[in-house]
């Protein structure tokens, strides 16, 4: 299985990570993002920016660092991914660079050695200036000869998570673009996220240091709509993490067993963290179901019940999503206002409140009153009023231009 591995790197052997720290060294300067399940996330910043590409200059670039047994079976030594698991993320990383609103890929690299000084660097000063948000082990600690996946990709931007208060222009960008990606990799490729969280969706400016909400000055007239509401805000979305999607890919379908699902955690906490632990078990629920109705129609039928393609999933992390927002809802930013734009703006951030206040009930509802898809989802929307044929054309026109 390693060597479908350095398949999918375009190496043929495993690369020094010294050699990697070096080159990585003379050229770039690197933080540490966060982090995720084994994994550690740096950026890297050109030391040259006369010699940067306009992604390097623009945006930096995002290594995403995973540590895993070459062995197919999982060591139990430390703490580190399984091999088919890291290659799962190898090809739908690659495979969804090609989708709009998914983060670009700009490669994979395999790598085995010690931690290099300047990762080491970044990651004992993110320790030291957030030690709440690092629960990863010191990765000096790995031995000498372990064995890494490194995926490049493009800058996503920061995790919506940091919008503490959304602004309904917001809310409604945030939201109804994450509907029509969805949309898009159900028909393309049958895929659900199965882990979108708040913390893996991405937003940024669309024009570099461009503003991320709309100033409500803009919104002048208390008698008209814009024509077109998605895009108020200047926000772009970007979906992040596949480590449990599920994709067809040709003829292989790609999943997580997600044996961690079955059992029932985090019943306290915060509201957030709440709703999003009972999302995943409203997932790991639904497939049981649909494999009991499955079972009891087909004998013998040996198809896990986590590789059918089930995309009312993405529906339940949908409603997942449009809670969390609405818990969260914030006013849109503004100068002093005259009367009118201060009715108009009010008044239309009401109606899109309104409006995901509508989705949140269609959505929260039993299982077999739920839309099907995101898909689904789109088009009750359309048809309810809460996005309109000119929104989703002219989000689809802005992808296109990326």
């Amino acid at each position: 299985m390693l060597n479908s591995l350095l398949g999918l790197a375009k190496q043929k052997n495993i690369r020094s990570f010294a050699e990697y720290g070096e080159d990585l060294e003379q050229k770039y300067n690197c933080t540490k993002l966060g982090e995720g399940g084994y994994g550690e996330v740096f950026e890297t910043k050109s030391k040259d920016p006369d010699s940067a590409t306009d992604i390097e200059r623009d945006q930096g670039v995002v290594l995403k660092i995973v540590p895993f047994s070459p062995e197919e079976e999982h060591s139990l030594d430390y703490d580190t991914a399984q091999l088919p698991a890291v290659i799962r993320e190898a090809q739908l990383s690659l495979q969804l660079d090609s989708l709009h609103g998914f983060v670009r890929c700009r490669g994979i690299s395999v790598v085995s050695g010690k931690y290099p000084d300047i990762l080491l660097d970044a990651f004992h000063t993110f320790r030291d200036e957030h030690p709440e948000d690092t629960e990863n082990d010191d990765p000096d600690g790995f031995p000498e000869d372990q064995t890494f996946v490194i995926i490049e990709m493009n800058h996503a931007g920061r995790s919506i998570a940091k919008i503490k208060t959304p602004s309904a222009f917001q809310a409604f960008d945030i939201f109804w673009q994450t509907v029509i990606i969805l949309a898009n990799a159900e028909e393309k490729l049958e895929f659900e996220h199965r882990d979108l969280h708040i913390g893996n969706i991405c937003f940024k400016p669309q024009v570099r240091d461009g503003p991320t909400d709309l100033d409500v000055e803009r919104i002048t007239d208390p008698g008209n709509d814009p024509e077109v509401a998605l895009g108020l805000s200047n926000l772009q979305v970007t979906i992040i993490d596949y480590t449990l999607a599920r994709a067809k890919i040709g003829e292989e379908v790609l999943f997580d067993p997600i044996a961690d699902w079955e059992e029932d955690r985090l019943n306290t906490g915060p509201e957030i963290d709440l709703l999003q632990f009972a999302t995943y078990r409203k997932v790991r629920d639904w497939a049981k179901e649909v494999q009991a109705e499955v079972l009891a129609n087909v004998e013998g039928t040996e198809v896990d019940k986590y590789a059918r393609f089930l995309p009312k999933t993405n529906v339940v992390w949908l409603s997942y999503l449009v809670r969390a927002l609405l818990l969260r809802r914030g006013l849109a930013k503004s100068t002093t206002l005259g009367n009118d734009s201060q009715s108009a703006a009010g008044r239309l951030q009401s109606l899109l409140w309104s409006g995901l206040e509508a989705v949140a009930e269609i959505v929260g509802k039993a299982f077999p009153l739920i839309p099907e898809s995101a898909a689904g989802l789109l088009e009750t929307a359309l048809s309810s009023g809460w996005l309109t044929t000119a929104d989703v054309e002219a989000f689809r026109a802005r992808m296109e231009e990326l």
